[in-house]
């Protein structure tokens, strides 16, 4: 017998306004906040960054304290089943498949080998921080995503064109984003013809250090439960769309790196013994058919140029050459790539690719208090 990792969840979502509720991946700040008012929102359950000490356990009591008040007048607690998203950017549509992940499957240290892996390296100082918010959260809210196989995908084609009810339908941040319900019995099929018959199942594509502070979390909490509670704790799943590595509207996006105070032409001069690139003004474009490998070896050499000459890096996907910086543009990973760089417990460079297309809207609860 195969062994599962998927199981379904009863989601919960807004009541209405699912475009003032829904926010992008990575967002979070006072200023978003203050953007949207006294209206209900996503972003009212996530950590901002820089907090610590005693602004972090205050703001992790006030995250706490609306998540309770969410729970009596926003959210509704849907039947058991899953979620087939319906992403539309233009002419392109990716779909994706909400359901919980078994974080028993899931290791994330590099060397390590499960059904269930990271794709990118992990901050593991952000999961910690994150892992706080969740010891003290009844709800969680991720934008966590997965990879899976179904190279003619056969899972979306058969949801897509079956009679399912329409649950949401809004336009967010560029995209239309529809939601339609899967009953709990033709649900558990899908799950099961998500996995493969051997190797990796899946591979976290997004909101690692989410994963990886649930994973903490869950370390800490199960050392206090019989095997019968720790089989049906909500704590030990998270809430996660299963994006096939296949889909044809899949678009990750590279990250590239601007470097503060770095003299381009000294940093081309150590690049390019190392790795295939180019030099035009102060950018430096990185090429090879192996864009994994190639990224990897260029942050090598950005490190080993950082310790040597100082400055400072930051990651972006978007970029303009300002005066003083020095542009590496990285290369796009395929996603039918990825799972071929997890070998050995191995995974990508942190900041490798951006999965387009990720918001927090849809829940669950992950606590019995």
């Amino acid at each position: 017998m195969r062994d599962f990792y998927v199981s379904l969840a009863r989601i919960m979502i807004p009541h209405e306004e699912f475009k003032r509720w829904a926010v992008p991946a990575g967002a979070a700040g006072e200023e978003m906040e203050r953007a949207a008012g006294s209206e209900p929102s996503v972003l009212r359950f996530l950590l901002r960054s820089g907090e610590d000490g005693e602004t972090e356990a205050a703001r992790i009591e006030a995250i706490r304290s609306y998540m309770y008040d969410a729970l009596e007048e926003v959210l509704e607690k849907l039947n058991r089943g899953l979620m087939l998203i319906e992403h539309t950017a233009g002419l392109r549509t990716r779909y994706g498949i909400l359901a919980a992940l078994d974080l028993e499957a899931y290791t994330m240290s590099e060397g390590e080998t499960s059904p269930i892996r990271p794709s990118q390296k992990i901050d593991m100082r952000e999961a910690e921080r994150l892992s706080r918010l969740r010891a003290n959260s009844v709800l969680e809210f991720p934008a966590v995503a997965a990879f899976y196989r179904d190279k003619k995908c056969r899972i979306v084609h058969a949801l897509a064109s079956a009679d399912l009810e329409e649950v949401y339908s809004f336009d967010v941040g560029g995209e239309h984003i529809r939601g339609l319900f899967v009953p709990e019995r033709p649900a558990w099929e899908v799950t099961e013809d998500m996995h493969p018959r051997s190797g990796i199942a899946f591979a976290v594509a997004a909101g690692e250090e989410e994963m990886a502070a649930a994973k903490l979390h869950w370390e800490r909490i199960k050392k206090g439960l019989t095997e019968d509670e720790a089989d049906m704790h909500p704590a030990r799943y998270v809430l996660t769309e299963f994006v096939n590595v296949y889909d044809e509207g899949l678009l990750l996006a590279p990250v590239h790196r601007i470097l503060s105070d770095a003299e381009p032409d000294a940093l081309f001069d150590l690049m390019r013994k190392k790795v295939k690139c180019t030099l035009s003004g102060n950018i430096i474009t990185v090429g090879g058919r192996d864009a994994a490998a190639s990224i990897r070896a260029a942050d090598a050499c950005i490190a080993e140029f950082l310790k040597k000459n100082g400055g400072a890096v930051r990651y972006a996907e978007k970029y303009s050459a300002e005066d003083g910086e020095t542009v590496v543009r990285m290369p796009a990973v395929e996603g039918e790539d990825v799972f071929s760089c997890l070998k050995d417990g191995k995974c990508l460079d942190a900041h490798s690719f951006v999965l387009k297309g990720c918001y927090r809207y849809e829940g669950r609860e992950i606590s019995y208090d």
